[in-house]
């Protein structure tokens, strides 16, 4: 059992870009606005995700403001820049994400509207039921 996981509930903040690795992985990074506390100490923070693969991809099609469930694990990197300064980033590596949101891809409208009932014959009596 993996004891570092942590879980989110909230809205994406800006629309993910899809990326893809030199070796070919897709890679997203996004964030989400997540209430925290509760009464006069509640507010809001936004943590960065780090989503890889087939995970990646479903989360670049969401549009900005879907709500998201997300399972991720912290995690954090460190790295030297071109002129000496070491720099760390602290992110959450997603294991799993699902949209709260009503089904829905960055290409489809807001609004759900239904798809056209078909046209049904009227049967006029009892006579020409078939039971």
């Amino acid at each position: 059992m993996n004891m570092n996981q942590c879980v989110f509930t909230g809205r994406i903040t800006h629309t993910p870009e899809l990326k893809t690795t030199p070796n070919g992985k897709s890679v997203c990074s996004f964030s989400i606005a997540c209430e925290n506390g509760y009464g006069d100490r509640k507010k809001v923070v936004f943590p960065t995700f780090v989503a890889w693969n087939g995970q990646a991809e479903f989360v670049s099609i969401l549009p900005k403001g879907t709500k998201v469930g997300i399972v991720a694990k912290y995690d954090e990197r460190s790295w030297q820049t071109k002129n000496g300064d070491k720099r760390k980033a602290y992110e959450f590596i997603v294991s799993e994400v699902e949209s709260h949101d009503p089904k829905r891809t960055a290409n489809e409208p807001e609004q759900y509207d239904p798809p056209q009932t078909a046209d049904f014959e009227e049967i006029s009596g009892d006579d020409d039921l078939p039971f």
